[in-house]
């Protein structure tokens, strides 16, 4: 994973810009009516469009006051954004000036604090280098910018998934980008292509844009490449913790990962279990009761948090307390299968209801996907198939009942697997249902050339 891997390691960038400062009793509105993105106290990505809904300049921008606006803007732009603002600057009360800038970016696992914003991705500024450095060009790339992409149509960019608030008021060019944005966005989006030569940045057409598809000798990947949510790299670093501990065994480095996953994620519930129990496997038992108190703070209803507690306790000798915890176990477990009980019933009032609207009309797409989904949680795939086959004859572009079914065919092992992944990726595709589309093409790499 591109993204992981450059996280892990960490990089830094030099970013040579201008420094922009408008100051008056005007400027926070003025440049909340022309800019696509919601002014904040914290750096985020802006951009300015003309009438045409093409990128002018874009720049990151945090409130300092409400009078004062910082702005750090590319030097090749700064000529297109500055006889933008002052196109439209009639009698508002501000004025702006420029000062030569070149700041130190860092981006990784190992920064203290996320204080600027470079095109979405949220960095550390520093005097030098945490990590090697790597040439802005290069940072681009994995972000999905090109050099002229402060001409294009904002929807064909990777602007409107960083810089783009759907909440805010009127700006220049609003409504043509969000006639665009809710019709499928644009007809070509860029993407990160993989061959033999290296990387480059392509936009391709709404039915290549499937994350880790085989396409002309490569592979696509789909941004974002660097900028994953700290909940997915979290996710990440708990994976890797436990690949470390249980096929490893290298205990003191599936710890380091773990702590990573949850300086990410506070909220982490399985970093949080994990951790403990590794700690216990090391007898560190007061740190180990430490982690099981935070994670019942995250969630009181947690067995586990004392059933371990049970376990540490009994091993500093504190039997009384792991009695104690041990029957919060027990007491919360009844629980669970009450709350088991009530979905159960939630399921079984759902399904009479789907059978009800299927006796008045059989070819209902609503109910027989429900039917088929209930069938699938049960695990009666012959079933549960049936009706996902009912929905895609009334409806050939219903790409979550392609998913539903290969993932039936999966645990099946039919021979029908590819042929159906292959359909459902090419209908996902094209609707731009690219979570289902992602998701299928997963399933497809994982069985590579054995299907």
């Amino acid at each position: 994973m591109i993204f992981f891997d450059l996280f892990d390691r960490g990089l830094s960038f030099q970013f040579d810009c201008y420094k922009v400062i408008f100051s008056g009793n005007d400027c926070v509105e003025y440049l909340n009516n022309q800019t696509t993105n919601e002014i904040k106290k914290v750096f985020n990505t802006h951009c300015l469009l003309d009438l045409q809904g093409k990128i002018q300049a874009s720049f990151s921008l945090r409130k300092i006051s409400d009078k004062e606006v910082e702005i750090y803007i590319e030097k090749k732009q700064y000529d297109h954004f500055a006889q933008r603002i002052d196109k439209y600057h009639i009698v508002e009360d501000f004025s702006y000036h420029k000062e030569e800038c070149s700041l130190i970016l860092n981006f990784g696992k190992k920064i203290e604090r996320e204080n600027f914003c470079y095109k979405g991705m949220m960095v550390e500024i520093s005097e030098t280098p945490k990590f090697d450095l790597i040439e802005l060009e290069k940072i681009n790339l994995y972000l999905g910018y090109d050099n002229e992409d402060h001409l294009a149509l904002f929807n064909a960019t990777r602007y409107l998934d960083c810089a783009y608030s759907r909440n805010k008021g009127c700006f220049l060019g609003q409504e043509i980008i969000s006639k665009i944005d809710v019709h499928r966005k644009s007809a070509k989006f860029p993407v990160l292509f993989k061959n033999e030569s290296g990387f480059e940045l392509k936009r391709v057409s709404r039915e290549h844009r499937v994350n880790e598809k085989k396409w002309d000798k490569g592979v696509i990947y789909t941004y974002p490449v660097l900028d994953l949510s700290k909940e997915d790299l979290s996710s990440l670093y708990y994976q890797r913790g436990l690949d470390n501990y249980i096929n490893n065994e290298h205990i003191l480095e599936a710890i380091d990962d773990l702590k990573i996953s949850i300086h990410l994620n506070p909220s982490n519930e399985d970093a949080l279990e994990s951790l403990g129990v590794m700690y216990g496997k090391i007898e560190k038992y007061n740190e180990a009761i430490d982690l099981m108190n935070k994670l019942l703070e995250k969630n009181p209803d947690s067995i586990m948090a004392h059933t371990n507690l049970s376990f540490f306790y009994m091993h500093l000798g504190q039997i009384e307390k792991a009695e104690e915890e041990k029957s919060k176990a027990t007491l919360k477990q009844f629980q669970v299968l009450g709350n088991e009980n009530e979905a159960n019933e939630e399921m079984e009032r759902k399904r009479k209801m789907f059978e009800q609207v299927l006796e008045i009309d059989s070819k209902d797409e609503l109910a027989n996907f429900g039917m088929g989904e209930y069938y699938y949680n049960k695990e009666e795939f012959q079933k549960s198939l049936d009706f996902f086959k009912i929905v895609i004859s009334e409806n050939p572009k219903h790409s979550v009942s392609y998913l539903f079914l290969s993932k039936i065919y999966k645990k099946i092992n039919s021979i029908l697997l590819k042929e159906t992944l292959l359909k459902g990726i090419e209908v996902a595709s094209k609707n731009g249902d690219f979570k289902p589309a992602n998701e299928m093409q997963a399933l497809l790499n994982q069985f590579g050339n054995n299907l």
